[in-house]
This record gives C-alpha cells, sequence and structure tokens, in this order.
C-alpha cells in the first residue's frame, strides 16, 4: 500500500491510471491538468502505512459540462415524467375507481340494466357525465364514485368537503350538491318527475368518513357496500312497459364516438373543478 501510494503521488502517473480508466462521460467534466496531491489523507494515522491513502484535488468543469453527460437528460426526462404522472393521477384513479364499480354492479342480477358513463344534458352546465346508472323495477339509481384516501370531512349542505391525508388538506366539491345535478338532469331528460330516483356517492374502501350527521337526500358509501344499498329497495315501484321505455331513452344516451367522450369528459372535470 505504501509503494502505491509513494507511485501515484507522482501526478504524470495518477494522470494516466485516471485517463485509462476513468468513463469518457466523466473525462468529458474534469481537467487532468490540475490534479494535484494533497497532503491530508482520510485514513487514520495509525493505519497509514497499511492501507493506502491518497488526497488529490482537480477541477471539475462548469455545469454546462455535466448538460452533455446522458446522466443529465436521464434527470431531465424523469423530472419530466413525474411532473406529467402527477397531472394524470387523479384521472387514473378515477378511470380505476370507475372500473371497480362496473365490476361489481355486475353482480346485481337479472332486473337491473345498468350502464356506465352516461352523458346527458344539464341545463345548468350543458352537457353532464353519470359514471352509473341503474334502472330496476325498483327505481333509478343514480351512482357517482370518488376514489379517494384518507380522512372525509363534509355535511349535506356544505359546498365543499375536506379530504384530509396525514397533516395535508385539499377541498372537493361537494358530490351530494354534484350528483343532485345529475339526478335531475336525468329526470328532466325522461320527462318523468315522478321516477322514483335514489342519489349513491361511492367512496373507495381507502376512505375513512368523518361525517358528525346522517345525510337525508342521498347515501355515502363504501364501493363494497353498493349492492346492499341499492338492493334495499325491494318494492316495485315501475312497471314493465315504462321499465323498456325508460331504458330504450336511456341507451340514446351512451356516445359512441370515442373523440366525442373525451370532449365531454375534459369540459365536465373542468365544471366540477370550476364550481
Amino acid at each position: 500500500d505504501e509503494f502505491f501510494r509513494v507511485t501515484l503521488s507522482h501526478g504524470g502517473i495518477a494522470k494516466d491510471l485516471l485517463y485509462s480508466y476513468l468513463p469518457h462521460t466523466v473525462m468529458g467534466a474534469i481537467d487532468l491538468n490540475t490534479l494535484e496531491p494533497q497532503k491530508d489523507s482520510f485514513i487514520n494515522h495509525d493505519l497509514y502505512r497499511c492501507l493506502g491513502g491518497i488526497s488529490m484535488s482537480i477541477f471539475i468543469e462548469p455545469f454546462f459540462t455535466f448538460l452533455k453527460t446522458p446522466i443529465f437528460w436521464i434527470l431531465i426526462f424523469l423530472m419530466i415524467l413525474s411532473v406529467w404522472s402527477n397531472r394524470q393521477m387523479p384521472k387514473w384513479r378515477g378511470s380505476w375507481g370507475e372500473r371497480q364499480v362496473n365490476r361489481l354492479l355486475t353482480q346485481l342480477g337479472p332486473e337491473y340494466k345498468v350502464w356506465h358513463d352516461v352523458y346527458v344534458w344539464n341545463k345548468e352546465y350543458g352537457m353532464t357525465q353519470i359514471d352509473h346508472l341503474v334502472v330496476s323495477p325498483y327505481g333509478l339509481h343514480v351512482i357517482e364514485t370518488k376514489h379517494y384516501s384518507g380522512w372525509i370531512f363534509g355535511s349535506e349542505r356544505q359546498k365543499y368537503w375536506t379530504q384530509v391525508i396525514y397533516k395535508k388538506k385539499q377541498r372537493m366539491y361537494n358530490p351530494i350538491r354534484q350528483n343532485y345535478g345529475h339526478v335531475q338532469a336525468i329526470k328532466n331528460y325522461l320527462r318523468d318527475n315522478e321516477l322514483n330516483t335514489y342519489s349513491i356517492i361511492a367512496f373507495s374502501p381507502s376512505v375513512e368518513f368523518k361525517f358528525k350527521e346522517p345525510f337525508k337526500t342521498a347515501k355515502v358509501v363504501h364501493f363494497n357496500e353498493l349492492i346492499t344499498v341499492i338492493k334495499e329497495q325491494s318494492i316495485p315501484v315501475v312497471n314493465a312497459e315504462k321499465l323498456q321505455k325508460i331504458q330504450l331513452e336511456i341507451d340514446r344516451l351512451v356516445l359512441a364516438d370515442p373523440k366525442e367522450k373525451r370532449r365531454i369528459q375534459k369540459e365536465h372535470v373542468k365544471q366540477v373543478a370550476g364550481k
């Protein structure tokens, strides 16, 4: 070790060694002509003779040299990816939650007809999206899904509810109000204000409700409670003829054009966010 320490203390030998073994990206960022041995060592004095420890100084090129290295562009790519994924996360969460509810609603049975992503005209906000509609002899269930986590605070009449994750708080437009607009829109479309209609707000299981009082105009539940809540209505109130007419009317609301569907989805997100 002492031999190597003495040998490499000569600047020329150390330069040749570094030139031969350092990667080209590193070589582009340093100036070997500035390599100089230093008196200090990072090795404990008692071990100095049996362990090789050489301190040297070298000039590192300014930051613009780093811009030429692949590492810099990898970091830039990761930063852009992070920003993009953070912006897309709410959309991905929402889609995942809706797919979960889609699978759950298939368990309802043959008496129930289910639609997903129904678009109906709302006189206040224009075209609006309803996450799920369930029609049966027992009435019409209008379901709004929310894929959130953490604690949820709010009341029936508050304009905004609050989501709390640890100490971070974020407000959301009251989903009961939001779904009330959906209920009125579908009733107006069907031209039937007497239709037995039920509003349900379904949250993902990771949410813990912190409500202080029960709700009167809507059911607020977790995904896994949906089937039970829908089947609470067990007395037929819609005859077969009317049921068939309702189903035909709702079928006309399903958009086949994916471009038009995406356009309306974007408008709907802006409407909710702007409330």
